[in-house]
């Protein structure tokens, strides 16, 4: 388990900034996750945070997305190992269904969230770690890839396979070229899982 939980929450997050709409997100599912424009103290002043928990969901870290083309994109804690959890893993467990539907980024997360899948998490990146791999078999008895379907996400997609395939059923969602979940609208999503995953959508969730 990461045990480094936070000992303070940010507060003043602008869950309605343009910057968030922008990327498809509604009011209700910013304020689900926690997700906004931060103009507080600290380095993350003038980003967008993303509040990450382990998988008992304690407070752990925030992420802050440049909301334009400053470097880095994201910036983290230092210290922080992101190979050590899942992003929203805590909430895929909560939701009770052994079948986990696994995408890359946050974004990717709240958009499958938002389609009505709730038993979704993020690698934080394209590459499983050990520790995330033992997570996901502690929880779950099957694994959805629905990784970008770039080059390092289909690199990505054949390495996961071989990682968790001898201890959960993997099966893989195919997203046309160069496309990524976050890209696709609601209804996209739907057709893609519509074969896959156990979750019942719900509208606007």
């Amino acid at each position: 388990m990461y045990k480094r939980q936070l000992s303070f929450i940010l507060r003043n997050i602008d869950h309605q900034h343009p910057y968030v709409a922008a990327r498809g997100l509604s009011e209700h599912t910013a304020r689900y996750f926690g997700v906004g424009y931060y103009d507080g103290n600290g380095f993350l002043r003038g980003r967008v945070v993303i509040p990450i928990h382990n998988e008992h969901g304690e407070l752990v870290a925030y992420s802050g997305r440049a909301i334009d083309q400053t470097e880095p994109k994201y910036r983290l804690p230092a210290g922080f190992r992101k190979s050590h959890l899942l992003f929203n893993l805590h909430r895929a467990i909560r939701k009770g269904d052994r079948t986990l539907i696994l995408v890359e980024g946050y974004f990717d997360t709240f958009k499958v969230h938002q389609a009505g899948h709730h038993n979704v998490a993020a690698l934080m990146g394209s590459k499983l770690s050990d520790r995330q791999a033992d997570l996901i078999g502690t929880y779950f008895d099957q694994v959805i890839l629905m990784l970008d379907a770039d080059q390092a996400g289909k690199a990505a997609t054949t390495a996961t396979t071989t990682a968790l395939s001898s201890n959960l059923v993997v099966r893989v969602v195919e997203l046309a070229s160069a496309t990524q979940p976050d890209q696709l609208t609601s209804e996209e999503i739907n057709q893609l899982l519509g074969g896959f995953a156990h979750d019942v959508p719900t509208p606007g969730r």
